[in-house]
């Protein structure tokens, strides 16, 4: 059995397989984050099923998911190996959310699935100048007495709805290392960034996005009071914290500006967001 170690956030999971295609399914999938970050919570095996190209996914004797190793598989994968880096976890609050950097600003995307927050990323992380970190989770935590982020670095995954759209605007050549079927599309985010993040990540802004079909761009200002419920419903982990994360969440909504964007189609978003942003480029070659 060959082993990969993922670590996110002081917590690590052994991945464990017996095939050179599930060796390189998961350096795709988790290629970020590979090393040795703290306790080791669980083992999770991705072994072959049969000689027809299907995997088992299991840990602790249960088996998860049986398939091919497509999109499907990574989902399933992901939810796993998340849950056991955030089972325990209490180093921080992490956050259903999206991270892009722009001249050295972080601006978290916190949303719950069907929100929007991996298109919109996708969208913002296709100009220029902006960094995509992650379309998925983020860690929020205290050092030196401020707010940093960790993000959980993973490829862009779009489902169907969306990737045809998303696949338009992407970067030349952003495709060439993707995984795509039918159950949607991923993107190595190497293919997408052309500029290295700072190493200290410090939260400056929130757009929380609303994805409502027929209903036009549209940007508002939110206070705190309103910005804190918002987040709570995005954390993943708060039932480990001794306030539930309460403490660290109201200092994130108190310390950002935050907006609200309602939008259905891509149509209109540079002219609203442009508040947010210097005037948004597309990269050279699209």
């Amino acid at each position: 059995m060959r082993e990969l170690t993922v670590a996110f956030a002081g917590m690590n999971v052994l991945l464990r397989h017996d095939h050179d295609d599930a060796d390189r399914f998961l350096h795709f999938l988790f290629g970020d984050l590979i090393g040795f970050g703290g306790s080791r919570e669980r083992v999770v095996d991705i072994l072959e099923h049969d000689h027809k190209g299907l995997f088992r996914l299991a840990s602790a004797d249960v088996n998860y998911y049986t398939g091919s190793l497509g999109v499907g598989f990574a989902a399933a994968l992901y939810d796993l190996v998340i849950y056991q880096l955030l089972n325990t976890n209490c180093s921080g609050v992490a956050l259903h959310a999206g991270a892009l950097v722009l001249d050295g600003k972080v601006m978290l995307l916190p949303g719950a699935s069907g929100a929007g927050k991996s298109t919109l990323t996708a969208w913002l992380a296709a100009k220029e100048d902006i960094t995509c970190l992650t379309d998925e989770l983020v860690l929020v935590s205290e050092e030196g007495g401020g707010l940093v982020l960790t993000p959980f670095t993973r490829p862009l995954c779009l489902k169907p709805g969306s990737r045809d759209v998303v696949k338009t605007f992407l970067p030349k050549g952003a495709l060439a290392d993707s995984l795509e079927d039918q159950q949607g599309l991923m993107v190595p985010l190497r293919r997408i960034n052309a500029i290295a993040p700072p190493l200290h990540l410090v939260p400056t802004q929130l757009l929380f996005p609303f994805f409502r079909p027929g209903v036009p761009c549209a940007l508002e200002p939110l206070s705190p009071a309103r910005v804190l419920p918002l987040l709570i419903s995005c954390d993943v982990n708060g039932r480990n914290l001794a306030d539930h994360g309460f403490s660290l969440l109201t200092r994130l909504a108190r310390s950002t500006s935050a907006y609200r964007l309602v939008f259905s189609s891509f149509d209109g978003l540079e002219t609203v967001l442009n508040d947010l942003f210097p005037p948004i480029c597309v990269q050279p070659g699209l």
